[in-house]
C-alpha cells in the first residue's frame, strides 16, 4: 500500500472513475495519469482494494444506507457528497480493524514462507521463432523461458513504449520482474493488468499480485486478489491465510 496520504480531493476523483461517473474524455485523462504517475496508480489500487474489503466484510449495505441519507441534502454539491461517502467508508474500515476483523490477516509472519511454497514463475508462451512481426517478442520470450529475465525485460520495455496498450507486454513485463526478484516493478505492471477484467491475463495477474502482497505480509490485499484469480491452488492458499 502507498505510504502517501490520499487527500479528500483525490478520493473524490478516484471515486468518480471507479464508479464510472466520468466522461470518456475524463477517463482518458485519468488513465494517462495512472500510466505517468506510479504513486497515483498505487493510490487508485489502494482505494479499489478498500472498496473490495468493504464489500467482503459486509459493510457495503450500511454504507449504501448512509449514501441514501446524505444524497438528498440540497446544500451539498456532488463532489462533497462523494467526499462524505469515502469518509464513511474509511470510518467503517477503521471500525472493522478495531473490532479485530483483520486480526487473522496480521497475526503471523509467514508470508515469505507461503510465497516460496506457492510462487512459480509464469511458464510463458510457446514460440515458433518464425519471420513474423512478433520475432523480437518471441526472442525475448525464449530468454524469459530460459531464466534470462533481464534480457527479456529490456526487449519488452522497448516494445511496450511503442505499444503502451498491450496487455500481453504489460503482463509479461510484470512476470519477468517478479521472476527476477524486482518486486516493486513487478507490482507496477501486474497491478495494471489486474484491474482490467477484459484482459486474457486478468486472472493470472491477480494470482501473482496476491503472491506479491503475500511476500510483504499484506494479507488483506493478498486475499482480495486471490479471490479474483483462478489458479488451481487458489482455494488451498486462501485456507492457509484464513487459518
Amino acid at each position: 500500500m502507498t505510504n502517501q496520504q490520499i487527500t479528500p480531493e483525490e478520493l473524490a476523483y478516484i471515486d468518480r472513475y471507479l464508479h464510472q461517473q466520468m466522461t470518456e474524455e475524463e477517463q482518458t485523462v485519468f488513465r494517462q495519469k495512472i500510466k505517468n504517475e506510479a504513486d497515483f496508480k498505487e493510490k487508485v489500487n489502494e482505494v479499489r482494494l478498500t472498496l473490495l474489503a468493504i464489500a467482503e466484510t459486509g459493510v457495503e449495505e450500511k454504507i449504501k444506507e448512509f449514501h441514501k441519507r446524505i444524497a438528498p441534502l440540497p446544500a451539498i454539491n456532488k463532489d462533497k457528497t462523494i467526499r462524505l461517502r469515502y469518509f464513511a467508508a474509511a470510518a467503517s474500515v477503521a471500525i472493522l480493524v478495531s473490532l479485530g476483523v483483520w486480526f487473522l490477516l496480521m497475526n503471523n509472519d509467514t508470508g515469505n514462507d507461503l510465497y516460496s511454497n506457492y510462487y512459480k514463475p509464469d511458464p510463458g508462451l510457446m514460440t515458433v521463432m518464425g519471420s513474423t512481426d512478433k520475432y523480437e517478442f518471441e526472442k525475448a520470450m525464449v530468454s524469459y523461458r530460459n531464466g534470462e529475465y533481464r534480457q527479456a525485460i529490456i526487449t519488452w520495455k522497448e516494445q511496450l513504449n511503442r505499444n503502451p496498450s498491450s496487455d500481453t507486454l504489460g503482463y509479461f513485463l510484470g512476470a519477468a520482474y517478479q521472476a527476477a526478484g524486482i518486486t516493486d516493478s513487478a507490482k507496477i505492471y501486474l497491478s495494471e493488468i489486474a484491474t482490467q477484467p477484459g484482459s486474457s491475463f486478468y486472472k493470472d495477474a491477480n494470482w501473482y499480485m496476491a503472491l506479491l502482497y503475500l511476500k510483504t505480509n499484506s494479507r488483506a490485499e493478498a486475499l482480495l486478489h486471490l479471490k479474483l484469480s483462478a489458479h488451481s491452488k487458489k482455494e488451498d492458499l486462501i485456507k492457509q491465510l484464513e487459518k
